[in-house]
């Protein structure tokens, strides 16, 4: 039995060799030309970051596949990538009211239709006074107010009116009914309620004084009285709401020209992750138009090489009479490309810089693990490990998402710079034919010793059974 542990102890260095050889052939930071540092304040599970240019500039991939999130100890984090939509947001202000009072003949103060309002050219009430038919020579009271709110800007919408008392008025409470109208015609019930103040002898008050209502929108309201005795406000205000879109964020990259070998294109190379959207000309001289067309070649053959337009624009710096004019870019379908192709229609003396621009996606990720994180990217030859969004932050709403911490980027960090070359896809599939090589050698070397000592197991059995 001497030689029992020398076997086993051998099988079991081998065993630890080939874990050790598979941990150093996983998915590390370290395999990953270029790395972020993140910082994050450890108080929040769900993290988002808006990523950066240079997440595009430097990964290998145009689905962003080779994007890892790793904590301090090598740990991959759950994340995902959210496409940038600008959440909506709702903006309300106190709009001040144009104040008309409806004086009627006393004998029928119920009656406020009969009424001859003026307007301008653009709806703006001007006057309201009894018609000219109304009763006269009686004394007249206050019968109603009609409000015009003005010209709304387009989809704002009202939802409340807040009166202001007069200042000479102490204690006041009445039922009032508002209606609304777009034409000073046709008025629709939008609200009946009662408001209300209260002054004590120390001047302190208390006001229930505003009306509520569904929103809508409209241009002009009417005020009457169910209850109470009508008084002329000192001010009216509405409240008005409008759904604002938050301005796009956008990211540009320049690129710089060289000429082809034949002909007048001129080449453009670019980092394959850029999303393009937008594409522009940086002209470098002023009073410059240039007609051209931007594309892509594609190899056909061995031999023909095609051009495939994807925009054509003209381009131009001009200036007119003291003002400069400058094109703008052009839209076109999100385009991932190494090698963008400008075909200008005529001679180019300075070749321009193309410009492209993006709309950056946001990254969330499981603050998990032990932080501080490190975002890495960079590498070829990877399959795409990112999950959906509601795996990665399960039961979040639209507006939990739109309030999520934002981890704060360090300097980048470039690693090695062999995912340049394209290395990376080699030294990965040798690293996977060495480990499969390495495998196959410990099974048999496992197989070799079991049987040496399965031998020498029935060798010494032999030999104790003789003597």
């Amino acid at each position: 039995m001497t030689m029992q542990f020398p076997y086993r102890a051998g099988a079991a260095v081998l065993a630890w060799t080939l874990v050790a050889s598979t941990t150093h052939a996983a998915d590390t930071a370290a395999d990953y030309s270029h790395a972020l540092p993140l910082q994050v304040s450890g108080k929040q599970a769900v993290v988002q970051l808006r990523l950066p240019p240079d997440v595009y500039l430097h990964a290998r991939s145009a689905s962003l596949a080779d994007l890892r999130v790793f904590d301090s100890g090598g740990a991959p984090q759950p994340f995902a990538l959210s496409e940038t939509t600008p959440p909506q947001q709702q903006r309300s202000v106190e709009s001040p009211c144009k104040v008309f009072p409806i004086v009627v003949p006393g004998r029928t103060p119920g009656r406020i239709d009969d009424l001859q309002v003026r307007l301008s050219k653009d709806g703006t009430v001007v006057s309201v006074s009894p018609h000219p038919g109304a009763a006269q020579g009686e004394a007249n009271v206050l019968a109603g107010l009609v409000l015009d709110l003005g010209e709304l800007p387009s989809g704002a919408t009202v939802s409340s009116l807040t009166l202001t008392p007069p200042p000479d008025v102490g204690n006041y409470s009445a039922a009032l009914i508002v209606e609304a109208s777009n034409d000073l015609q046709d008025w629709q019930p939008l609200a009946e309620t009662t408001v209300s103040w209260l002054v004590n002898g120390r001047g302190e008050s208390v006001t229930s004084n505003r009306i509520s209502f569904p929103a809508q929108s409209l241009r002009y309201a009417r005020v009457r009285w169910a209850e109470g005795n009508p008084v002329e406000f000192r001010a009216i205000t509405a409240q008005v709401s409008q759904v604002q879109d938050t301005p796009q964020q956008w990211d540009t990259l320049t690129l710089q020209a060289r000429r082809a070998s034949t002909g007048q294109d001129l080449i453009y190379t670019a980092p394959i992750a850029v999303p393009a959207e937008r594409v522009g000309v940086v002209l470098s001289g002023q009073n410059v138009v240039l007609p051209v067309t931007i594309g892509r070649y594609a190899q056909r053959t061995a031999n023909v090489t095609d051009f495939l337009p994807l925009a054509s624009a003209t381009f131009y710096h001009l200036n007119q009479n003291g003002n400069a004019r400058i094109a703008g870019d052009v839209a076109i379908p999100e385009t991932h490309l190494a090698q963008w192709v400008l075909r200008p229609k005529g001679g180019v003396s300075a070749p321009p810089d193309l410009r492209l621009r993006w709309r950056p996606a946001t990254l969330v990720f499981v603050a998990g693990g032990t932080p501080p994180y490190l975002l890495a990217f960079g590498r070829t030859g990877v399959t795409a490990t990112r999950l959906s969004l509601d795996q990665v932050a399960p039961g979040f709403g639209v507006q939990d998402l739109a309030h999520l911490e934002t981890a704060r980027t360090g300097q980048l960090v470039e690693q090695h710079a062999d995912a340049i070359d394209g290395a990376p896809a080699e030294t990965a599939q040798r690293r996977v034919l060495w480990l499969w090589a390495l495998l196959l050698c410990g099974v048999g070397a496992l197989a070799w010793m079991a049987w040496r000592l399965v031998s020498q197991l029935k060798q010494e059995g032999a030999d104790s059974s003789t003597k």
